[in-house]
């Protein structure tokens, strides 16, 4: 897999068959409920062909071309770009940027292989979270 050094990439690429992205996304979304029930994890839809129509409209939405797949809520923000574990390409020009761009900017990113990846991913990005107390 080719990906810039200066993103980091959690889990493992494997040989042989394996399941799409979306089974992959749901996996992760599914463990994720259950061991950290406090992370706060959403989804980004930015895949998918668009009329010009839609695309003037999700534009006008705040649309982020190469936006990752999940955005986790914390401090620092995490952006965590999802691929199949058998991935043998590399990320798309704005996903690499958008990451890079986000990192630049203070976002704990990566790439995760498979469900594993995440689940790596979502430890790493815990271990990095920094408390801020609610000055009322």
């Amino acid at each position: 897999m080719i990906i810039n050094s200066n993103i980091p990439v959690y889990g493992e690429i494997k040989k042989g068959p394996c399941s799409d992205e979306n089974t992959v996304c749901q996996t992760i979304v599914n463990q994720n409920r259950k061991k950290n029930p406090d992370v706060m994890m959403l989804h980004i839809k930015n895949e998918g062909s668009r009329t010009k129509a839609q695309m003037d409209f999700v534009n006008s939405m705040g649309f982020i071309k190469g936006a990752s797949d999940y955005l986790l809520v914390g401090n620092p923000v995490g952006f965590m770009e999802v691929k199949r574990d058998n991935y043998s390409h590399k990320l798309t020009k704005d996903q690499e940027l958008f990451l890079l761009n986000a990192k630049a900017k203070g976002a704990f990113v990566g790439v995760a292989i498979g469900w594993q990846g995440g689940m790596d991913f979502i430890e790493a990005w815990k271990n990095a979270q920094i408390t801020v107390s609610n000055n009322k």
